[in-house]
């Protein structure tokens, strides 16, 4: 069981889609921490979030894609495009399948990036935007189709049974045990009642 396969199930495609397209449609907030607890940042990236990521996406769209990787994945990924001032100017997203949060030898974390053509790039944590749901490290969320693969399992089988059972007019098949010596009236007759069935 993968995350792929477990969008192929109708009920976890509802609920992914539900809950990405419920959060997407709400405003999103940037936050910093001070000592009396946090205050709202209006800058580029709260401006991104809410407006225009990046060139090729709009707000409701990047949204919704980041929620549903963390919904599936356990993780959302987006690169943080800066100008050479330093300035946020875009946000890239970056399939959760193709990163690997590390630490190096001397324990700061890094982000693994793995391209279509085989290239990895390396990416310090001010460069992305992670956002992660329930994990054992704090830093790596659980991939839900991983930790549930067994009930999605069951639901992806019961949904392949039923086309099975349809495309087959409804009908289970019939297996009939007979002796090696039977009669041939015995033979026709058993016929007929199961033609009748």
């Amino acid at each position: 069981m993968n995350e792929d396969t477990a969008m192929t199930l109708p009920e976890w495609w509802a609920c992914v889609a539900v809950l990405s397209r419920t959060l997407a449609s709400l405003p999103w907030g940037v936050f910093q921490r001070t000592p009396a607890g946090r205050e709202r940042v209006d800058g580029a990236v709260g401006w991104l979030l809410n407006n225009q990521p990046n060139p090729e996406m709009t707000a409701f769209s990047f949204r919704e894609a980041l929620v549903a990787h963390v919904l599936n994945w356990g993780n959302g990924y987006a690169e943080i495009e800066r100008d050479m001032a330093g300035r946020v100017t875009a946000l890239w997203l970056i399939t959760p399948d193709r990163v690997c949060p590390k630490r190096d030898e001397l324990g700061a974390l890094y982000y693994e990036v793995r391209g279509d053509d085989g290239s990895v790039v390396l990416l310090e944590p001010a460069r992305v935007l992670h956002v992660h749901g329930l994990g054992f490290d704090g830093l790596v969320g659980y991939s839900i189709p991983r930790m549930a693969a067994r009930s999605i399992g069951v639901g992806i089988a019961q949904d392949t049974f039923g086309q099975a059972f349809y495309a087959n007019g409804t009908r289970y098949g019939v297996l009939v045990e007979v002796p090696a010596r039977m009669l041939k009236e015995q033979i026709s007759d058993m016929e007929n009642y199961l033609d009748g069935n």
